[in-house]
């Protein structure tokens, strides 16, 4: 490596300036549409269309109807820190438009090819003005309507190390898809259209309406499984819709929170939506929701995140408390609960000590880093596998762990089957790892990632024997996607249909569902693979052959889950039956599914080396 002198220093030119800012602001094709179509709504917008093409990298274009510009501010909107929402730092904390990002426009463009056509209500004619990577190439007077088209073509042309961070093309359609539907839900009386690929996969009618938001997003159906959220006190108001326990998802991806109208992300707000729930949901479920929480603008700091993705409030308590009994009553009113008397929860809230199994546990187990009687949403500090991290030497790196599971069954010779079948269970720790003994030392296996390598070579087996692990239902269901599920749906259709899963459009946004796949006795649900594929594809899956994918994604559905108990007998059961995988050290995606300590390594920890 050639050493950098650090002795001058040098001002940077303006294209690398911008490419810096790019990586602030522009991470992928659905951060592209989240600046556009933030723009458009600033702008006082009825109605907008987001289109997306080939991933979003082949083109993003949202086209509004709002207060367009003339030819100078057109030119001004591809200078950086050039706005028309601020004029002085103070206005920062005050503005109520979703967010001062002056580098936005000029920071997409530096990475892309940008085209505005643009045209205020009292001109004539507009004007369109044409910018690769940052430079503008062409300005023009032009015909168009009042408002603003913006498309970006070809991103990251420029920087293909940007490109290697890109996942394929359904999932950042999906990913963009979500982001206009993010939008789309804080401004009910917004009319938006989404077109992937030129076909329309959402339409809201902007008729100022919620609920009619969620009709037109998600379906009828779904809708008629939401109950309404009404409640104020303390000068908080939340309102919006929640799920009734029998609508749920295997992530908490449905979970829409939006604060003065702005979508956030606040695991505070999370946790109060959950412990609602608590006692009356499945394990490993969770609840939809989309809430709209108003505070006084200066009970709320907007400017903590650089996206604008979270918000700090001057009472996080007093919020929590409040979500808490919105959804709880909510809940009560339906029929659906009666786990909480709101009153005193109010009086106590969630900041008040608990004990052990109290809160969210009674639903999910304890939260991963959240310490016995938290009660506040804050972790202690774990890695990705639960390693306290602030305790040093509590659990070995995961790093080679593999390799060391191979290295210590070397040692004590034989195979590697016939060691993993020596293995005694004797219990679980934390609910999620299997502890067993071996000749030599002491075992950790991760159950769900175990129980996904047997499920996955059932499964790929099965498939490549054409045998099929499809069980027809008596009558077909019906279903209407979100529509991000829908665009990755259709990409998908073929191998979803190889895995079992005989599925097809009936128009309107509604598919037909006729068959479903069936795992060890346990239906794997489309809906819990499509919200994967959307939001959790494994690692490097684009360089998976065929239905690698899908297979391993329906595999991870039907596993047992991290928290699930299992007794001695289902213990000995998962580990003799991954002793009879083909790779029995690593789980579909990669992970390693054990964790070994041998006897040096036990002693030297007690001292005794």
């Amino acid at each position: 490596m050639v050493p950098v002198s650090m002795s001058k220093i040098i001002r940077l030119d303006e294209s690398t300036i911008n490419q810096i800012a790019a990586g602030e602001v522009v991470e992928r094709p659905a951060s592209v549409v989240k600046e556009l179509v933030e723009n458009a709504l600033d702008a006082g917008s009825r109605s907008i269309v987001v289109e997306i093409a080939g991933g979003g990298r082949e083109m993003v274009r949202v086209t509004d109807d709002g207060s367009g510009m003339d030819r100078e501010d057109a030119l001004l909107s591809l200078e950086r820190h050039a706005t028309s929402k601020i004029r002085t730092i103070g206005d920062i904390a005050i503005s109520g438009s979703l967010g001062f990002r002056g580098e936005a426009l000029p920071s997409i463009a530096s990475v892309s090819r940008v085209e505005i056509i643009t045209r205020t209500r009292t001109e004539d004619a507009g004007t369109r003005i044409v910018a690769e990577g940052g430079m503008v190439v062409s300005c023009e007077e032009y015909g168009a309507r009042p408002g603003t088209q913006v498309a970006v073509r070809d991103l990251f042309y420029n920087t293909p190390a940007r490109m290697k961070f890109l996942k394929n093309a359904a999932t950042e359609t999906a990913r963009a898809v979500s982001t206009a539907v993010e939008a789309s839900l804080s401004a009910p009386d917004v009319r938006f259209s989404v077109v992937v690929d030129g076909k329309e996969v959402a339409r809201t009618p902007g008729s100022g309406s919620l609920s009619d938001v969620i009709v037109g997003l998600y379906g009828t159906e779904f809708a008629r499984s939401l109950v309404q959220i009404s409640f104020e006190a303390q000068g908080i108001e939340v309102s919006g819709y929640a799920s009734r326990p029998s609508l749920s998802r295997a992530s908490r991806r449905e979970q829409h929170f939006l604060v003065l109208g702005r979508p956030v992300r606040d695991q505070n707000i999370r946790w109060a939506l959950e412990e609602a729930y608590s006692g009356n949901m499945a394990r490993g479920r969770y609840p939809v929701a989309f809430i709209n929480i108003v505070v006084n603008r200066e009970d709320v700091d907007v400017n903590v995140h650089p996206a604008k993705a979270e918000v700090r409030f001057r009472d996080e308590g007093a919020v929590k408390r409040a979500v808490l009994v919105a959804v709880s009553r909510a809940l009560v009113a339906a029929g659906e609960s009666a786990a909480h008397s709101q009153d005193a929860v109010y009086r106590a809230g969630p900041d008040q000590p608990r004990a052990a199994g109290e809160g969210p546990a009674g639903m999910y187990g304890r939260m991963p880093g959240e310490s016995a009687g938290a009660g506040t949403g804050q972790r202690a500090g774990y890695g990705r596998h639960g390693a306290r991290q602030d305790q040093p030497g509590a659990w070995p790196s995961q790093a080679g762990a593999a390799g060391q599971v191979f290295e210590e069954f070397r040692k004590k010779g034989g195979g590697l089957a016939a060691n993993l079948g020596s293995l005694v269970p004797i219990g679980q720790v934390l609910g999620t790892y299997v502890v067993a003994e071996y000749p030599g030392g002491l075992a950790l296996v991760d159950q769900h990632a175990a129980h996904e390598r047997i499920n996955f070579e059932r499964i790929r087996a099965a498939v490549s024997a054409h045998r099929s692990q499809s069980q027809p239902l008596l009558v077909p269901v019906t279903f209407e996607p979100g529509p991000a599920e829908r665009s990755v749906l259709r990409e998908y259709l073929g191998t979803l249909s190889e895995l079992g899963f005989e599925v097809e459009e009936f128009g309107a946004g509604t598919w037909i569902v006729r068959s479903c796949v069936i795992v060890n006795g346990v239906e794997v649900r489309l809906q819990d693979v499509l919200d994967r594929l959307v939001h959790e594809q494994p690692i490097a899956v684009e360089d998976w052959p065929g239905h690698k994918a899908a297979v391993a994604l329906a595999a991870c559905v039907a596993s047992v889950k991290a928290g699930q108990r299992l007794d001695l007998n289902a213990q000995a059961a998962l580990l003799r039956e991954l002793a009879e995988t083909q790779e029995p050290l690593r789980c579909p995606h990669g992970r390693p599914t054990i964790v070994v300590f041998g006897q040096d390594d036990i002693e030297r920890r007690f001292g005794r080396r």
